[in-house]
């Protein structure tokens, strides 16, 4: 069960920040459309579609994250495509 889990709609080609508001172990990016990829960043750099420093999330995937990497910032998710995509990203306690 999450502790924190945020829903929401991509606009196309924007930049969306989903802020963890509670400090999370583990975090999920899930692409809930049936088509389409979300490139997700941790490291609080802006995401560009299809960019080397994004994690990408093919349509109805999860990807998974744990944020004891000294890398990643938990509490910033950042999230683009190049379409509205209806996604979920969820973060649990370690």
């Amino acid at each position: 069960m999450a502790d924190r889990v945020h829903n929401g709609t991509l606009t196309a080609n924007d930049v969306t920040t989903v802020g963890i508001t509670r400090h999370a172990g583990k975090l999920s990016v899930t692409n809930r459309s049936d088509s389409g990829t979300i490139w997700v960043r941790l490291d609080g750099e802006d995401p560009q579609v299809e960019d080397e420093d994004c994690f990408p999330v093919l349509a109805l995937q999860t990807a998974h994250f744990d944020t004891a990497v000294p890398a990643i910032n938990a509490a910033q998710i950042k999230l683009i495509s190049d379409e509205s995509l209806d996604y979920t990203v969820a973060g649990t306690a370690n």
